[in-house]
């Protein structure tokens, strides 16, 4: 299963530096009125040392959320009661190949919230790496007696049938996910893999055609 990864931008600095602009040309205009003689240094030493300070928190925020991975780490860290920041933190983990790390941030979602349908999807996908298949099935079949619209449920369980040679139950999976979104290049990449290894390979022919068509990158994510 790949989801599509949410995104967090930074919170901007624009409002921090026109709100110290202000408060500079502010008090510079109030020095000028009443006449008060400072230092030629001075102004110029407030800006130098507000942009260092600007740039000190610029520098440790772009330091924390340089990587989706690492803003998750830090979500979790901050509300370790945030379901939705161990799945996506899960998410995150399977990406870069780290699949017992992504194990428990499954699991701990589940644990925090036991009805999360995607919760399931993660867990199963972390099983299908680590060729538990049985485990996989299971919990891909917990997601669609939750969420029956799943597409990414049956394709992911119709891939773990795979695995097991229940090639037909597989194919029906797959094409549940497909009525569900066709536009899945997924679920049309496996699917064709089921027909060639039942021989069908007029079958497997258009549904990779279609898979190229979605998505021409798609192979890649597969054996």
């Amino acid at each position: 299963c790949r989801w599509q990864q949410p995104t967090m931008a930074a919170p901007s600095l624009a409002a921090p530096i026109a709100i110290v602009a202000v408060l500079l040309f502010t008090l510079w205009r109030r020095v000028c009125e009443r006449e008060i003689a400072l230092p030629r240094w001075m102004p110029v030493g407030v800006v130098l040392l507000v942009a260092a300070a600007l740039g000190i928190i610029t520098h440790d925020r772009n330091r924390d959320y340089q990587s989706a991975l690492a803003i998750w780490q830090d979500t979790v860290r901050k509300r370790p009661d945030n379901f939705r920041g161990h799945l996506n933190l899960g998410v995150e983990l399977l990406a870069v190949g780290q699949v017992q790390p992504a194990l428990r941030s499954f699991e701990e979602c589940l644990r925090i919230e036991p009805m999360c349908a995607e919760g399931y999807i993660g867990r199963g996908t972390a099983f299908t790496h680590m060729t538990r298949f049985e485990s996989a099935i299971a919990d891909f079949s917990l997601a669609v007696s939750l969420e029956p619209e799943n597409a990414h449920a049956f394709n992911n369980r119709g891939l773990a049938l795979q695995h097991l040679g229940r090639i037909e139950d597989a194919i029906d999976d797959h094409s549940r996910a497909i009525a569900l979104d066709d536009s899945m290049a997924e679920a049309h990449f496996n699917r064709a893999m089921a027909w060639a290894r039942l021989g069908r390979m007029d079958a497997a022919m258009s549904d990779y055609s279609r898979a190229i068509q979605l998505d021409s990158t798609v192979a890649r994510y597969f054996n």
